[in-house]
């Protein structure tokens, strides 16, 4: 998981069964939407953060 400005995300892997594994998990979480910017600051505050610039390709 990364911060990104005040919102984040997961990278979830494509391969299997890593990839069934890591949908399993977000659904087990719900919704965390009312948490985003909690979730964002957590993660900025270990270091887990991307700057809003940075550009993927």
């Amino acid at each position: 998981m990364w911060s990104v400005g005040t919102g984040y995300f997961v990278g979830e892997p494509r391969e299997e069964p890593a990839a069934t594994r890591a949908q399993e998990i977000l659904r087990e979480f719900g919704p965390r939407d009312h948490l985003r910017t909690e979730i964002s600051n957590h993660l900025r505050a270990i270091g887990r953060d991307i700057a809003r610039d940075f550009v993927v390709d």
